[in-house]
């Protein structure tokens, strides 16, 4: 496949299998579909063309080394299902500028963006900074004092807190979450968190953050 430069799949498709179009050389652009929810391991590495690619909203795992070696991706949004970015993921990516992680990212492994240095605007929805085994940006060689990063409202004490973004510096709150009034919760494997990160027993009246079952975050408010 190594003359191919965009790429449309079918909509059938569910894995994209470990190395399915590794070293495309010329591959610039590939939506994929929305049917896929996994893709495997170097499943685009060594595409070091490639610019643009479309996450499907369905997707759940991104394999290890998934695109490691996309020299001139510059951004990358991870969909919402998504709750661990791999080791070496996106590593090498030297032109990644924007980061956008969804709100139930819980993990990211340590190697996932080494040497992405051109990291600039970084956004993690996840009202619970996610955790790692290790300091992620470190192997990024970041450039802490001008990255931004973009975080929920009210978070900015426990992502300083925590390991992952703790030596970030220019931080912004933003309100990503929609506002619930007083409503029936299914509390079977619920979380409850403050909007400083800290975790509650029970939900309280006010705003609560809430984590469910399935991993996805909601601003609730009780009356």
């Amino acid at each position: 496949y190594s003359g191919l430069r965009n790429l449309s799949l079918p909509e059938n498709l569910n894995v994209l299998s470990s190395g399915i179009f590794s070293y495309c050389f010329h591959l610039e652009k590939i939506d994929i579909p929305k049917s896929v929810e996994e893709i495997g391991w170097y499943a685009f590495g060594g595409c070091s063309s490639l610019k643009e690619v479309t996450l499907p909203e369905n997707l759940k795992k991104i394999g290890e080394c998934a695109f490691t070696d996309c020299e001139k991706l510059e951004r990358i949004k991870i969909p919402e299902q998504v709750t661990r970015i791999e080791n070496l993921s996106f590593a090498q990516c030297r032109a990644l500028k924007e980061l956008d992680m969804p709100s139930k990212m819980s993990f990211i492994t340590s190697t996932a963006f080494q040497n992405c240095n051109a990291l600039s605007n970084i956004t993690c929805r996840s009202v619970v900074p996610p955790e790692s085994d290790n300091d992620v940006f470190f192997y990024s060689f970041l450039d802490y004092k001008n990255c931004k990063l973009y975080i929920p409202t009210g978070t900015t004490s426990a992502y300083q807190a925590s390991q992952v973004f703790s030596k970030f510096v220019n931080i912004e709150e933003k309100d990503f979450s929609t506002t619930i009034i007083s409503p029936k919760i299914n509390k079977d494997g619920m979380r409850v968190f403050r909007l400083d990160g800290s975790e509650e027993r029970n939900i309280r009246k006010g705003m609560n953050i809430i984590r469910n079952q399935n991993q996805s975050v909601h601003k609730v408010i009780v009356r």
